[in-house]
């Protein structure tokens, strides 16, 4: 894939680094996975639940769990630990990443990077999200988000006053990624064939008579107009040199 992606001229940017932690998690919390010699301080932690209820109104919800493990950066060229798992990007890969993202004018992001749940793995979902949202809201940039998760906390990271997508933060949210990986990849969706090849209601005709306007006013080209644009120009140079 590799190798083809090189000989189509795309560029794919692989992790130089991660967060490591020994212990293994997920979204749900530890998978069991790790040393034990930490199972007298899980009996400690059960005593106690009084001074969690107490902060219980206060918890951020974007904390995620928390971890009770040892965390390390290790990078591929050093190798990484063979007793720990790699549970987030590192701060390397991440400084890499924010390059495309300040150049590119569509910026897709699907899937969390890391384990965000969980508070010590959160890092690097939190910057991205921060970065393409202010690549959308700065420089215009259409930003889509899909799956469930990145969606769910990207909104509580961004901690917007109204809900994220249309706009909001970024240009598009899609919690069920199935189809939108479909239409990424050329394969064809029956529901949306059907949605682009039924003939337009009258409301809809109206609003874009409308929205056209607008942006002609503003002095806005959309994306069709300006190829239609060209394609006249095109056409009279035809007729011109003819």
């Amino acid at each position: 894939l590799l190798s083809k992606a090189h000989q189509l001229g795309v560029n794919v940017m692989l992790p130089v680094d991660f967060v490591m932690g020994d212990r293994e998690v997920n979204a749900s919390g530890l998978t069991g996975a790790g040393p034990t010699e930490g199972d007298e301080d899980e009996d400690e932690d059960e005593e106690e639940p009084e001074e969690a209820d107490e902060d219980e109104d206060e918890a951020d919800p974007a904390a995620g769990f928390d971890y009770d493990g040892e965390t390390m950066e290790c990078t591929l060229s050093e190798g990484l630990m063979k007793s720990m798992y790699a549970l987030d990007l590192g701060t390397k890969t991440l400084s890499l990443v924010r390059g495309p993202i300040e150049r590119s004018s569509t910026i897709i992001m699907l899937g969390l990077v890391g384990v965000a749940q969980c508070s010590a793995f959160q890092t690097g979902t939190r910057e991205l999200v921060d970065a393409v949202i202010s690549s959308h809201d700065e420089r215009g940039v259409h930003v889509h988000l899909a799956g469930r998760e990145l969606c769910k906390w990207a909104g509580l990271f961004a901690a917007l006053d109204d809900p994220m997508g249309d706009g909001v933060g970024v240009t598009h949210v899609s919690p069920e990624p199935g189809v939108f990986q479909r239409l990424l990849m050329n394969i064809e969706v029956p529901g949306v064939r059907a949605l682009s090849e039924r003939e337009r209601t009258e409301d809809e005709t109206k609003l874009e008579e409308e929205l056209k306007a607008q942006r002609e006013r503003d002095g806005v080209v959309s994306d069709d107009e300006e190829e239609d644009a060209e394609e006249d120009d095109e056409e009279e140079g035809d007729g011109v040199e003819g």
